[in-house]
């Protein structure tokens, strides 16, 4: 079997390329994730807004209160 590089330092380094593909992939991976987890954070946060407008909490907290 015939390696195209001889080092793993060379593979990485990939004649000087080697940083700007790599921020790439790091920038690539990152969006990934990002548009992944935002929308999850997102949804959470959507409802407990939603928990604290609706019409029972309002009613929960006035009863705590009274009493």
């Amino acid at each position: 079997m015939n390696l195209q590089f001889e080092s793993l330092f060379d593979a990485l380094w990939m004649d000087g390329h080697g940083p700007y593909v790599w921020l790439a992939v790091g920038i690539s991976v990152v969006i990934l994730i990002s548009m992944v987890f935002i929308p999850i954070w997102s949804h959470k946060q959507f409802l407990i807004n939603l928990k604290m407008n609706s019409p029972d909490f309002n009613k929960k907290s006035r009863q705590e209160e009274t009493e």
